[in-house]
């Protein structure tokens, strides 16, 4: 059972530490193998693609596709739906994430309302950066309301500070930047060993059947759907039986 792990950088300096530390997640992911090539991983940093601003014109709701803008938006949603599991990394700033995040996962309300092309009960992980630690849970935070949105289960998070200021410290630069924080790197590792552990879980019951059907779905307005045609007996859901 292969399971693919996905690994996202909303920042806009390509090879910063927003790019290592998701990097970091996706390698203790792999470490996390209980089988060879049990666990595959992809790094998609936005630094180098382009993604436009959601302009709530109703198009992909209406048309039941896509956004119709042109941009690298929809490639990285693809890869987001092909994926298992996934870890959304941004830099923290100004007590908030860098806004390259929140212009990706806008961007996806055509998976938000549309269930059998969803990202629903994708297991994700939130990880940010920041210069001296303050604003970070806040970062975090947008994140992690950003991919419940979709119905995406957040299962960890993690930050790393990139100055010696977190430490009480007249602020400067750690040498090797975030990597230098120990204790931000033990906590970013965790974030891929847990994506892969409820990522296993999930994988393993959605493949002996214990996916709901379209009629139990629900999507993010809130909307009901038709009446149940199925039923959920010993952990498999099977047509439902008339009386």
């Amino acid at each position: 059972m292969a399971i693919r792990i996905l690994g996202i950088s909303g920042s806009p300096i390509l090879g910063g530490n927003c790019d290592k530390m998701v990097q970091l997640a996706l390698k203790a992911a792999e470490d996390a193998a209980v089988s060879p090539g049990e666990i595959e991983t992809e790094f998609i940093p936005l630094a180098d693609r382009k993604i436009e601003m959601c302009e709530a014109c109703q198009y992909c709701v209406e048309h039941k596709v896509f956004c119709k803008k042109t941009d690298d938006a929809y490639a990285v949603f693809q890869r987001m739906a092909a994926a298992d599991g996934i870890i959304v990394g941004g830099p923290t700033w100004g007590w908030t994430v860098c806004p390259l995040i929140p212009l990706l996962l806008t961007r996806g309300r055509f998976y938000n309302f549309f269930p059998p092309y969803g990202l629903r009960n994708k297991v994700c992980g939130a990880v940010t950066v920041g210069w001296h630690g303050r604003g970070c849970a806040e970062a975090l935070g947008v994140i992690e309301t950003e991919l419940k949105s979709a119905l995406m289960i957040p299962v960890a998070r993690a930050m790393a500070v990139t100055s010696t200021a977190a430490y009480g410290q007249t602020p400067k630069y750690l040498e090797h930047g975030a990597l230098d924080d120990r204790v931000g790197v033990k906590w970013v590792k965790n974030v891929g060993l847990r994506v892969v552990e409820v990522t296993r879980l999930i994988k393993t019951g959605q493949d002996a059947g214990g996916q709901a059907p379209p009629e139990f779905c629900i999507i993010t307005s809130g909307a009901t759907m038709a009446v149940p045609k199925k039923q959920f007996v010993a952990g498999v859901w099977t047509d439902k039986v008339s009386a």
